[in-house]
């Protein structure tokens, strides 16, 4: 089921003493498709259900609306809102489709799609969109994540997106950043072997390792096509990002993971871009669903000014 744009989830703030100058998201979003920048939710948690986790992730979409509302206006970009694919029951196949071919109708080159988790089934949805789109491409997918999600399961869950991805697609590539060791089995270590994914552990990502991760990163990023960026919000500490399906007792820091996001935003090859994991249910006064808006604003921004040359710090 699709429910189209809801002008309440985009209400803030307004300093009209300062005209054009002062201007918030929500003024500007607009409810339509073809806009520059285009927002696309999966409501959904029934794959995280199916993976043991705890359900609260399908009101995702709606606290990360509210989050952007007050974000300031700095892009010349238009922005806009299809509303949300929403998982009606365990119809979760179905609603991975629906949403899959309304992202894949609206990218290009010349355009971002932002999808708003939900759980991290979305990451299925939103791969299959970009390897249907560019089916003749070299294809990357990038996951800010602390675990792979490559199970190998009979049925589809916010842990198996990223094998369903590369068996459909299987010349893409796969690398994923902040993998906790005392969060994924071995079986799972072997899934990223099979795969030949490629992987940084989460205490290789200290301000130490950074200049090494980046450089990699962009070297990487240089020889695609087109890039596919997901940021699972429990790759992040518990302290910064309680409201997850799956709370981190190590994890990323904020700037940590802003700088790997700047790396893809700047390059030029940013098409398609998800999160995933907000759970409202279990959030401290909006902490999570705050950080997710700013890592948004940090995508928004990298990738609309993307000629800037990227600072390897």
């Amino acid at each position: 089921m699709h429910i189209p744009f809801q002008p309440e989830n985009w209400q803030g703030r307004v300093d009209s003493a300062d005209g054009e100058r002062g201007l918030r998201w929500h003024q500007v979003v607009k409810p339509s498709y073809g806009q520059e920048i285009q927002f696309l939710g999966l409501a959904s948690d029934e794959g995280v259900r199916r993976n043991q986790g705890r359900v609260g992730a399908k009101d995702g979409p709606t606290a990360l609306r509210k989050a952007l509302a007050n974000l300031p206006k700095h892009v010349l970009k238009s922005i806009g809102d299809m509303g949300d694919v929403v998982c009606e029951g365990e119809t979760l196949e179905e609603a991975q489709a629906l949403y899959t071919q309304m992202a894949k109708e609206q990218l290009s080159p010349e355009k971002l799609v932002i999808g708003l988790g939900g759980g991290h089934e979305i990451a299925f949805a939103s791969a299959s969109a970009l390897t249907q789109a560019f089916p003749d491409s070299k294809i990357g997918f990038v996951n800010l994540d602390a675990h792979f999600d490559l199970r190998d399961e009979a049925r589809a869950s916010s842990g198996t997106p990223f094998l369903q991805a590369l068996r459909d697609a299987p010349n893409a590539e796969y690398w994923v950043y902040g993998i906790s060791q005392a969060a994924n089995t071995q079986a799972l270590f072997d899934a990223a072997e099979r795969t030949q994914s490629h992987y940084r552990f989460d205490n290789e990502l200290t301000l130490f390792h950074m200049p090494v991760a980046l450089e990699e990163l962009k070297r990487w990023i240089d020889s695609l096509d087109h890039l596919y960026l997901s940021l699972d919000m429990d790759v992040f500490s518990a302290s910064y990002a309680p409201g997850v399906s799956a709370p981190a007792a190590y994890g990323l820091t904020p700037d940590i993971v802003e700088q790997l996001i700047r790396v893809a935003g700047q390059s030029g090859k940013l098409r398609i871009a998800d999160i995933a994991e907000l759970n409202p249910t279990y959030d401290i006064d909006n902490r999570t669903a705050r950080l997710a808006a700013r890592m948004i604003f940090t995508m928004v921004d990298s990738w609309a000014n993307d000629k800037k040359p990227v600072e390897i710090i």
